[in-house]
């Protein structure tokens, strides 16, 4: 049997030798995965669960109404198994519709796939695996239930979401399904059900479903795009002090009530049918959380807006190449954990990309006895910040979080529990018991509407410092935990 590792196998080149050596050995380590969706089942630091993410709202498919659903997992994240063919891994997929009105059972279908690779390097790569399905039901509130069940380990991921289908007999006009895709190198548009997309992905494209009573009806769909005040700093040492107060930004995560409108486009059509779709061509965005919100407007005027038919979707814009890290700054803003004051001033005013490159280098062999040594500390940290920003990342990357944090320093927990909104990760600490759990609270939702993202922060203590300082001490030294 074949665990392939969640990381991306192919590497981008640098002049810089240590840097080099990173991405020779990037490509080959991993040591666990965190699987789920917001609203769904979570399986910290466990092998052998697919990682899952879904897009769904109300749409139609030939003459039927009902709900449109885009499944998407990586195909790394599946267990393969030697075949005469190559390697093999199968999986099952299940999907329940359920009226949350009288909490019957509307709608379900199972559908098993099979994946046949030829080589064991295939079974690496994060290919994305698309399946769209399509739901027949009747107007009203839904709860959708999806399940990615791995056929070799027989463990599974599960994604809820909600999904309401208006009803067109009182309804005259209203917006279905948004749809965000992103273009690839063959001119195709790939569906993104994340939140997340990299500051250097092209194309961003978001289709907007319009349903009409009438078979014949003038709609124009109003977009404007928003960017929110968001905290985007990395997280503080485990012994240090939060701000005081709840309404502090590290707290709220996002402040909604502080946005600026970035882009505002206006697209007018009439349905056939009953429906029709409008399609926006978002610019390139820099960095930042993002809120996307469509409204209608009126008689296909887009002067007056009709009140309560307008649906939103939030974007968050992360660092090119994400979620690796790539560029010589990219590499750079990770160390401030292990960083003293004087080195992470030297680091961060570099003035070219070869200076940075040399302070970079000259950093990680500071403490190391030789670059080999060094190699494999660096290879191991960034294979954590990769791991960190696909499993934590929130308002801003895994790395920048308070579990993140914790997961790259100390490394996955020998054991984790959650209980309610708290979680915890249990490390053995010889005997020092004070120092060898991490809390993590829930203290916010960054985000609402279909897929809340949770802000999880750290009940910090004094009683981390000791151990957390000589942790650092193995990472400066070139001795990873």
């Amino acid at each position: 049997m074949v665990r392939p590792s969640g990381l991306f196998h192919s590497c981008r080149r640098t002049t810089c030798l240590l840097i080099a050596g990173w991405g020779m050995f990037f490509g080959c380590s991993g040591t666990s995965e965190l699987t789920g969706a917001a609203e769904g089942v979570r399986h910290p630091f466990e092998c052998g669960f697919p990682e899952l993410e879904i897009q769904a709202g109300p749409g139609r498919e030939e003459n039927a109404w009902g709900v449109v659903l885009t499944l998407v997992y990586p195909r790394s994240s599946l267990v393969f198994a030697a075949d005469p063919a190559g390697y093999r891994a199968t999986s099952q997929i299940s999907v329940q519709l359920i009226d949350q009105e009288g909490g019957r059972l509307a709608a379900e279908q199972v559908e098993d796939d099979t994946i046949l690779v030829g080589s064991y390097d295939a079974t690496r790569h994060r290919e994305a695996v698309l399946r769209k399905m399509f739901l027949p039901a009747r107007p009203g509130s839904y709860l959708l239930k999806v399940s990615l069940r791995d056929g070799l380990s027989l463990r599974q991921s599960v994604a809820v979401r909600r999904v309401v289908l208006p009803d067109l007999r009182q309804e005259a006009v209203s917006i279905g399904l948004l749809s965000l895709t992103m273009g690839s190198r063959d001119g195709e548009q790939i569906p993104v059900p994340s939140f997340c997309v990299a500051a250097d992905c092209e194309s961003l494209c978001l289709a907007v479903d319009l349903l009409s009573a009438a078979p014949e009806t003038k709609i124009s769909a109003c977009l404007s795009l928003l960017r929110c005040i968001s905290d985007t700093t990395a997280a503080l040492p485990p012994y240090s002090a939060l701000p005081i107060g709840r309404t502090a930004l590290v707290y709220l995560g996002v402040d909604r009530s502080s946005c600026d409108t970035v882009w505002v486009q206006t697209e007018r059509g009439s349905t056939t049918d009953h429906w029709t779709r409008a399609s926006f061509s978002l610019p390139q965005l820099v960095e930042g959380a993002y809120r996307i919100e469509v409204a209608l407007g009126d008689d296909g005027g887009g002067e007056s807006l009709r009140e309560g038919t307008s649906r939103s979707r939030d974007l968050l814009v992360f660092c090119p190449g994400f979620p690796r890290p790539s560029t010589t700054d990219e590499l750079i803003r990770p160390l401030v954990y292990l960083a003293s004051e004087e080195e992470w001033d030297s680091l961060r005013t570099a003035q070219t990309p070869i200076e940075q490159r040399r302070r970079f280098e000259t950093f990680w062999l500071s403490g190391a006895e030789n670059r080999q040594r060094a190699r494999a500390a660096i290879r191991q940290y960034y294979s954590r910040v990769e791991e960190a920003n696909r499993m934590f990342s929130s308002h801003k990357e895994g790395w920048k979080t308070d579990r993140g944090m914790v997961y790259i320093i100390c490394g996955p927990p020998s054991s984790s529990e959650t209980v309610m909104s708290n979680e915890t990760w249990y490390y053995p600490q010889d005997g020092r018991d004070a120092a060898n759990a991490f809390r993590f609270e829930t203290v916010s939702y960054a985000y609402g509407g279909d897929a809340p993202y949770e802000n999880i922060l750290l009940q910090r203590s004094e009683a981390y410092r000791l151990w957390w300082e000589e942790l650092l001490w193995r990472w400066r030294n070139g001795i990873v935990p």
